[in-house]
C-alpha cells in the first residue's frame, strides 16, 4: 500500500488546523496535544482533510474507527469471531483493505510506544508482520457518543482491551479474551486509542494518494452489502494463508523434529528450549534466539517459528516508559471500574466459599448432635 516518489499535485485545499484536531473529544491526552502538531503523518492528514465535507469529517471523528487484523488473526482464523463480537457491541463494518506492515512501518505506527519495548519483542513482531498482509476494517459505531458518552475510537479501544490485562479478570469479557489471546505478541488485533490516533495511524498505514479510499470508507454508513464484502475479503485472505493453531506445544514438537540429524540445530534447539523453561531470560540471549528462528535455514514452518519467538519474549519486561501511553479520561476511569468490579467479584466468590464452608461445618455439627440425641448420649 505504500509508494515511493513525489506525491501527485492536489487541488487547492483549506487545511484543517492541526490544533483543532487535538481538542477534546478528539484527544484527551496532553502528550498527544504536545507531540502530534510536530508529527509529519498527522500534519499531512490535517492538510488532506481540507477536501472533506465538515459533516463527513465529524461523522468519522464521532462514529468511526478501525480494527487492524494482524497476520496471526489470519493464520488463527479469528477475523469473523472479532467481527461478531464488534457487531454485538454496536460496531458495524464499512469496508476492508489489505495492508502490509514492514519493519519501518511498524516502527512508525507505534513510534511513541515501541521506544519502551525490549528489542527482542520488536524483532518477534517483525517476524509476525513479515508473514503476510494485515486487514484494515473500517467500522461505524451505531450507538454513537450521543448514547455512550464516548467517541467510537475510544469505546472500541476500551472493548479491545490491553495486553497488560491478559489472563486477568480485568480482561474478562473484552475482545482479546474472546479471541483467545493469552500472550502479548500474538494479540490478533489493533484499534486506535482515540480519534487523534485514528487519523495519525491511517496516515502511517497508507501513502498520500492511498489515504483517499480509507477516508471515503470511513465516511459511509453501514449496510448489509458492506458487511458481506468485509467477510468475503477475510475469506480471500484466509485462502492465501494456511491455518495454524499458534500452539506452543505443537511448535516445540515441530522444532524437535526439525533438529533431528543436525547437530548444530540440535544445540540451538536445546538453548531455545532451556530459555522457554526459564523466562524471562537475558535480553541478549533472547534476541539471538529470535534472530536464529527468523534467519537460520530450517524445515520448521513460518508459524512454528513465529509461535516460538512470541512465547520466548512474552515475559520480557522493560524499565523504559513509552513516549505516549494510554489516554487519560473515560478509558482510565473505565479500567479502574473494571479493576474494582473484578476485586468485588473476587471478594464475593471468597465470601461464597466461606459461607459454603460454614454451612457445611454447621451441617456436620447438627448431624453429630442429632446422632448423639438418637443414641441417648
Amino acid at each position: 500500500m505504500r509508494a515511493c516518489g513525489r506525491r501527485p499535485p492536489s487541488p487547492a485545499l483549506s487545511p484543517v488546523n492541526v490544533h483543532e484536531l487535538l481538542e477534546p473529544p478528539i484527544t484527551t491526552d496532553p502528550d498527544r496535544r504536545r507531540l502530534y502538531p510536530e508529527d509529519v503523518y498527522f500534519r499531512e492528514l490535517a492538510e488532506q482533510l481540507g477536501e472533506f465535507d465538515p459533516a463527513a469529517l465529524r461523522r468519522i471523528l464521532d462514529h468511526g474507527s478501525f480494527l487492524l487484523f494482524k497476520p496471526e488473526a489470519v493464520a488463527g482464523r479469528r477475523i469473523e469471531r472479532a467481527l461478531d463480537y464488534a457487531a454485538g457491541q454496536g460496531f458495524e463494518p464499512l469496508g476492508a483493505l489489505r495492508v502490509r506492515i514492514d519493519p519501518r512501518t511498524l516502527r512508525e505506527m507505534w513510534r511513541y510506544q515501541l521506544n519502551a519495548a525490549p528489542l527482542s519483542t520488536i524483532r518477534a513482531v517483525d517476524m509476525i508482520m513479515a508473514s503476510g498482509d494485515c486487514l484494515f476494517v473500517a467500522v461505524y459505531d451505531t450507538r454513537g457518543p450521543e448514547h455512550t458518552g464516548q467517541t467510537a475510537a475510544a469505546r472500541l479501544s476500551e472493548l479491545k482491551g490491553s495486553t497488560r490485562d491478559l489472563n486477568t479478570e480485568l480482561g474478562h469479557g473484552l475482545l482479546r479474551e474472546e479471541l483467545g489471546c493469552t500472550i502479548q505478541s500474538l494479540n490478533f488485533v489493533h484499534a486506535p486509542d482515540e480519534p487523534a490516533d485514528l487519523l495519525r495511524e491511517l496516515a502511517v498505514l497508507f501513502d498520500w494518494p492511498g489515504r483517499a479510499e480509507p477516508l471515503r470508507i470511513l465516511s459511509t454508513l453501514p449496510s448489509p452489502q458492506a458487511r458481506e464484502a468485509v467477510r468475503r475479503e477475510a475469506k480471500r485472505l484466509y485462502s492465501r494463508h494456511p491455518q495454524h493453531p499458534l500452539d506452543l506445544a505443537g511448535s516445540i514438537k515441530a522444532l524437535r523434529a526439525a533438529a533431528q540429524d543436525d547437530p548444530e540445530r540440535a544445540a540451538m534447539t536445546a538453548r531455545l528450549l532451556h530459555a522457554l523453561e526459564h523466562l524471562p531470560g537475558p535480553e541478549s540471549e533472547l534476541l539471538r534466539l529470535v534472530d536464529w528462528l527468523d534467519y537460520a535455514p530450517s524445515r520448521l514452518g513460518t508459524w512454528d517459528r513465529i509461535t516460538l519467538a512470541s512465547y520466548l519474549v512474552d515475559k520480557q519486561g522493560s524499565d523504559r516508559m513509552p513516549l505516549i501511553g494510554p489516554p487519560p479520561g473515560k478509558r482510565a476511569v473505565a479500567r479502574r471500574k473494571r479493576a474494582e468490579d473484578a476485586a468485588a467479584a473476587k471478594a464475593q466468590r471468597a465470601n461464597a466459599v466461606t459461607d459454603v464452608g460454614a454451612a457445611r461445618d454447621n451441617a456436620l455439627t447438627d448431624g453429630a448432635s442429632n446422632a448423639a440425641l438418637r443414641t441417648g448420649r
